[in-house]
């Protein structure tokens, strides 16, 4: 009786730090936003106050080349273009995570 109980304990555990990490993959980080940017450019992830979400900068050779928003755990391409995006950090809406 006792093995059968340290088994179902042992089966909880498993799956419970296999669903902390799964959570953990989801959050944005900057190593993410870099990744999404691809090769040759530095992402850098920004909190935005407008929408209250994070939205991950990508540059190369120190300019904006594009954004991409997180949402639904995901990156998705941002509608708004590289002038849009200096725009928004000058002004305060983009703030550095």
């Amino acid at each position: 009786m006792k093995i059968i109980t340290y088994t179902i304990f042992a089966i909880i555990a498993v799956l419970a730090s296999s669903l902390r990490r799964n959570k953990a993959k989801r959050n944005p980080t900057n190593e993410n936003c870099t990744a999404v940017c691809g090769k040759g450019h530095v992402g850098q992830l920004y909190n935005n106050k407008s929408k209250g979400g994070k939205t991950c900068v990508c540059r190369k050779d120190g300019e904006i080349t594009e954004a991409h928003q997180w949402e639904d755990n995901k990156y998705g391409l941002s509608k708004r273009g590289p002038s849009y995006i200096k725009n928004y950090i000058a002004t305060g809406i983009l703030v550095a995570a």
